[in-house]
């Protein structure tokens, strides 16, 4: 079905879910993309307000290869008003079940991750770099960890010029970050390596992490 969709058309994927009180419609979209030699799906969420309009709130982008079986994770964005509410979760999860419904098993993220919180949401639906020990051997580990008197995730940069680097850059200042200065009296929740390929390793444990997100948004 995928394959044949015709470009530029919003085919409506979903109206199964709702959040903030409101109803939500998913839409699925094909684009050709030029000097690509593939073509970018979209997945559009919208607010339905009650008298009908729909209010564009985020978009996640991937590509495919049916020959292949893949589908590889590029983009997403939420606008900064309807972050928190896990409409990031509900992305990856419709993402995850369309691939599989389609027989797209191989799925990865593209490598030029820059968000650290993302690629902590990834790990929680079963997304991983194929060598766990660079973990512990890499000077690039960012710690994704939690203060003991705060709900507020922080991030801890084992390299500190790599953080001197994010400091400056247009993620950490459209996002709400806090970087912190030693792991003392935090409870360390995971931890990410930034531009690397992040792979499912494990397909029944994150279709069933995207039943449960499914099931927190169902109307």
């Amino acid at each position: 079905m995928l394959q044949y969709m015709q470009y530029n058309i919003p085919y409506l994927h979903s109206t199964r879910f709702e959040s903030f009180g409101y109803p939500l419609k998913i839409y699925l979209e094909k684009h050709h993309i030029n000097n690509n030699t593939h073509d970018n799906y979209y997945l559009k969420l919208y607010f339905i307000l009650p008298n009908g309009k729909e209010i564009l709130i985020g978009y996640l982008y991937f590509f495919l290869n049916f020959e292949l079986h893949i589908s590889r994770f590029i983009g997403m964005y939420i606008n900064p008003e309807f972050r928190g509410k896990g409409l990031a979760s509900l992305f990856i999860a419709t993402w995850i079940d369309l691939s599989f419904q389609n027989d797209l098993t191989n799925l990865s993220i593209n490598r030029k991750q820059r968000k650290p919180f993302f690629l902590y949401l990834l790990k929680k639906f079963s997304f991983e770099i194929d060598d766990i020990s660079i973990y512990e051997t890499s000077e690039s580990v960012i710690y994704i960890c939690k203060k003991e008197d705060s709900t507020n995730k922080t991030l801890f940069f084992k390299n500190k010029k790599q953080e001197e680097i994010f400091r400056k850059s247009h993620v950490f200042e459209r996002d709400n970050y806090e970087i912190i200065d030693s792991l003392q009296n935090v409870n360390i929740l995971d931890r990410v390596v930034l531009n690397k390929r992040y792979n499912l390793d494990n397909q029944d444990k994150s279709y069933q992490k995207c039943l449960d997100t499914f099931k927190r948004h169902q109307k």
